[in-house]
């Protein structure tokens, strides 16, 4: 008790620059930073220590004068060359290199946290650092670079990750699955999936999220707030990443192609859910009808059959139970068309149609049969197609029993029991029960003939064509000499 009434406050410590004391040794490793410690006994909540009847003014305790080290351990002055060991001057006499270190070390003492607050988003920070390359998101600088490939980073830890994927290094190994990972996060994320936590829930409705990221995107969903747009059409996004993936759907560029049947995606995601089809494993089953998917989203999907819900419902009355199907839906009222052919210009409602349509430019036809070797532009026509080897006919008709392997066929014969015609002809008003009927129909009033016979002549339909050819009406002649041709 005497020895702690005898104790000089800060103020009154004599100064000590040339004394072989603790503090001295603390003045030799600060690169002639000019500071001024506190008393680390200061109890959190406290402004900062009092220095002759004035308050430090508010936590900034980085003087701008060169000031000699002044200080109270235990009780003790600095100047008195004691050698005292104290538990309060073991954690004072830090190795402090910088003054940020030292400012750092000062605020845990007294219960503070340093605070960098972001002038562009108000996001704030506790150290310098994390400040300094959060700011390079805003002022896009990223100075640290792959001599590899190019790609830059903000910071060094990203640039050391990347570099793993050249190297094909992947240090962290998971003891459960043996799957192992080239970032320590990743890793992190991967092992809630054997642990099942989420520690990151919505206060909304309860959901919760193995990562922070997934939870703040999920927010966007109770807001509806989506600020990443695409110029071209007009489409929204909550995400940035979902707004890239849709650009490359007016580009047509599909970068990433299966190894097995050549179908090209525009994102690696999609492909490698695609490549679970090859290998026949189906891990998500259906816990009402036991149907098994090789993807959950399908899954997902196919629940909602059972349910019956459809919670996307648009103007016009009809409900959807996927948001993107209402979207191509709306497409119908609205006649947009936002995906164009880079080759002939035509648009398409739906980015699959685009690329079904680009095939006919390059004539790629990924789609094989395992059996005779022909191959496809579409996968429906592979699945149509193969019917004719199993002779499989899935659509039935309810009234007369008849069979069809494709259900267009099945509607088209159906109009035959209810007399429907839904195609019209807008010359006579004539009505028709398939719309290749139309189109033959018009060709009466238009005069086109669109198929041609080898000797030139010309027809309306393909049927009288082939009688021309049959009845060995049709006489092709040298063209040096050629012959006239009876009528048809």
């Amino acid at each position: 008790m005497d020895r702690d009434r005898a104790s000089p406050s800060p103020s009154t410590l004599p100064e000590s620059p040339g004394h072989n004391s603790p503090g001295s040794a603390l003045l030799l490793g600060l690169k002639r930073v000019s500071v001024r410690l506190v008393d680390c006994r200061k109890t959190a909540g406290q402004s900062g220590p009092v220095r002759e009847g004035h308050e430090e003014g508010d936590g900034d305790l980085i003087s701008s004068s060169d000031t000699p080290i002044r200080r109270s351990l235990g009780g003790k002055g600095l100047s008195s060359g004691e050698p005292q060991q104290h538990p309060v001057a073991d954690e004072t006499e830090k190795s402090v290199s910088r003054s940020e270190q030292l400012k750092k070390h000062q605020q845990r003492g007294i219960g503070k946290k340093p605070h960098h607050c972001c002038s562009d988003c108000g996001k704030s920070f506790t150290s310098l650092s994390g400040f300094i390359i959060h700011q390079r998101i805003h002022t896009r600088e990223k100075p640290y670079c792959c001599s590899q490939c190019g790609k830059s980073f903000t910071c060094p830890g990203g640039l050391k990750v990347h570099q793993r994927i050249h190297t094909g290094e992947k240090p962290y190994r998971c003891s459960v699955c043996g799957k192992c990972f080239t970032a320590s996060n990743t890793f992190k994320y991967h092992l809630r999936i054997h642990t099942g936590e989420r520690p990151y829930p919505c206060l909304d409705c309860g959901k919760s999220f193995n990562q922070s990221c997934n939870l703040t995107t999920h927010k966007l969903t109770h807001t509806g707030v989506k600020p990443y747009s695409c110029v071209q059409c007009g489409k929204s996004f909550n995400q940035a990443v979902h707004l890239t993936t849709h650009k490359l759907a007016h580009t047509g560029v599909k970068p990433y192609s299966c190894d097995q049947c050549g179908k090209r995606f525009a994102v690696a995601s999609t492909l490698n859910r695609h490549q679970v089809t090859h290998t026949g494993v189906k891990p998500y089953s259906c816990d009402q009808c036991g149907k098994s998917f090789a993807v959950v989203s399908s899954l997902i999907r196919h629940q909602r059959t059972h349910t019956g819900q459809r919670t996307y419902v648009c103007l016009c009355g009809k409900s959807f139970a996927l948001a993107s199907t209402l979207t191509t839906h709306q497409r119908t009222h609205t006649g947009e068309k936002p995906y164009s052919c880079d080759q002939c210009g035509k648009s398409f409602a739906v980015s699959e149609k685009l690329t079904i349509h680009q095939r006919t430019h390059t004539g790629e036809k990924p789609y094989s049969c395992d059996q005779c070797g022909k191959s496809f532009s579409q996968s429906v026509h592979l699945n149509t197609h193969q019917r004719t080897h199993t002779g499989e006919n899935p659509y039935s008709c309810d009234q007369c029993g008849k069979s069809f392997s494709q259900s267009v066929h099945l509607n088209s014969h159906q109009r035959t029991h209810t007399g429907e015609k839904p195609y019209s002809c807008d010359h006579c008003g004539k009505s028709f029960s398939q719309s290749g009927s139309l189109n033959s129909h018009k060709r009466t009033h238009t005069g086109e003939k669109p198929y041609v016979c080898f000797c030139g002549k010309s027809f309306a339909h393909l049927g009288p064509m082939k009688k021309h050819q049959k009845v060995k009406m049709c006489r092709i002649s040298p063209p040096s000499d050629p012959a006239p041709f009876p009528d048809a």
